[in-house]
């Protein structure tokens, strides 16, 4: 009996054929490798003109890799939630601060999937370092400082990120460091 058998129920037929259409779009948007849903997108400052504000005017992004790299110290001994929370925060800090400063690489950023990494820094002597050396070769950085409303005393600084930025770029900083 094929799909639209004599015996059949005319409703039951074009079910069976919208669904099948649905899975078939589904599975090709999947394969594609295309956003179904949902794209992420974010608003941009606008000035009294209506034209995006910045700190830095650059031209586009050389096509590349970009990524985010976030460093966790491990000698505050804090749990995976805490760190996880960190590393939101330092996460957001550095998008807000490439949404400011440098739209090109935060657009680029966000249109290859928005790559974070998480390494391991040893201390805060550490974490100060990285964030000198990214602030020097001019990559978006910053520094979380905890509240101190649950594990650790208010104003430990906790993560630092890097990023988003060219990945070669941001490698010359936290390349060697292990992966967290």
């Amino acid at each position: 009996m094929g799909i639209f058998s004599p015996g059949g129920d005319m409703k039951s037929h074009v079910i069976t054929l919208a669904a099948g259409v649905s899975v078939g779009f589904v599975l090709a948007k999947l394969l594609a490798g295309v956003p179904m849903f949902f794209k992420l997108t974010y608003r941009s400052k606008k000035n009294q003109s209506g034209t995006n504000t910045t700190n830095l005017q650059t031209a586009r992004a050389p096509p590349g890799d970009y990524k985010l790299v976030i460093g966790a110290r491990q000698d505050l001994q804090m749990g995976k939630g805490k760190i996880a929370a960190q590393c939101c925060h330092a996460a957001v800090a550095c998008f807000e601060d490439a949404q400011e400063s440098n739209e090109n690489i935060l657009e680029e950023w966000m249109d290859q999937g928005q790559r974070k990494i998480v390494v391991k820094v040893e201390s805060e002597e550490q974490l100060e370092q990285l964030y000198e050396h990214a602030k020097t070769v001019g990559l978006i950085t910053c520094v979380i400082e905890d509240a101190g409303k649950t594990q650790i005393a208010a104003g430990s600084k906790t993560v630092v990120g890097v990023g988003p930025g060219p990945a070669s770029e941001i490698d010359k900083v936290m390349g060697h460091l292990k992966l967290y």
